[in-house]
């Protein structure tokens, strides 16, 4: 619960802003919203990428998401964690669907995170926004959903709607250094989940990633799969039958599986 004023007015945790009443929000006190960021890894570049909207009012680059519904609003302060979060999460794909991609993409993207371990929230909080007055504040959560590229690319994108001008999988560098800049508090949101894809990727845990593949690899006397190099090794500096040439058990320790040249 936030701190009230002495008229009962809810104050903004983040300190004054210096304008007063609810400005351009819905209401006062808390104002829930509910990001999406879709995100892939892409192994050719070494890059990850985010799809990304370009909001009509601003011309911004933002997160595809928006307002929890006034209804669902009203709930949130008596629900559990988990519902709070579930409630965020249809939300922000409501607006995904509705902003970003087809009717097409939507059905992808379901399959695609149909496992949720696939969705993890990144942030949820309050925010700083440009919206905010001293008695009206944006609460947002953010959540990132990881897919592998092949996925990604079978999602359907819009071109443009009422509120959006364009929609693209963007990387952190291409959102860094957009000619207009991003919106409110989403640069932050991307940050954010660039380090999340990073330990991820550093995990093994991105979909469509090969595992690690280090390991040991046993061969034995009778092995034929050792690979045209080692056949044609020769040691022709020790006798034949001298403990280091005879085969009973080589180890091999690999980062990656053999391959032929």
């Amino acid at each position: 619960a936030c701190c009230k004023d002495e008229l009962g007015r809810p104050l903004n945790p983040l300190g004054r802003t210096g304008v007063r009443g609810r400005g351009s929000l819905g209401k006062y006190g808390a104002n829930h919203a509910a990001d999406m960021i879709p995100s892939y890894y892409n192994p050719s570049n070494d890059t990850f990428y985010y799809l990304t909207i370009r909001r009509r009012d601003t011309r911004e680059v933002a997160c595809a998401g928006g307002m929890i519904d006034p209804g669902d609003q009203a709930k949130l302060a008596k629900q559990a964690t988990n519902v709070v979060t579930q409630t965020s999460k249809n939300a922000a794909t409501r607006e995904l669907n509705e902003e970003a991609i087809t009717e097409e993409g939507a059905a992808v993207l379901a399959e695609a995170l149909a496992d949720p371990n696939k969705t993890i929230v990144i942030a949820a909080g309050v925010v700083d926004d440009a919206r905010n007055t001293d008695f009206a504040f944006m609460v947002s959560t953010a959540f990132l959903a990881t897919m592998d590229k092949q996925t990604a690319m079978k999602i359907m994108l819009q071109k443009e709607n009422d509120e959006v001008l364009d929609v693209a999988w963007r990387s952190l560098w291409e959102i860094k250094h957009d000619t207009i800049g991003v919106f409110a508090s989403h640069m932050s949101f991307f940050k954010i989940a660039e380090r999340k894809m990073q330990e991820l990727k550093n995990a093994d845990r991105l979909p469509g990633m090969m595992p690690s593949l280090k390991r040991s690899i046993t061969f034995s006397p009778n092995d034929m799969m050792l690979p045209d190099d080692m056949k044609r090794f020769k040691m022709d500096s020790a006798p034949v039958d001298s403990p280091s040439t005879r085969f009973h058990n080589i180890r091999m320790h690999a980062s990656y599986p053999f391959a032929r040249r």
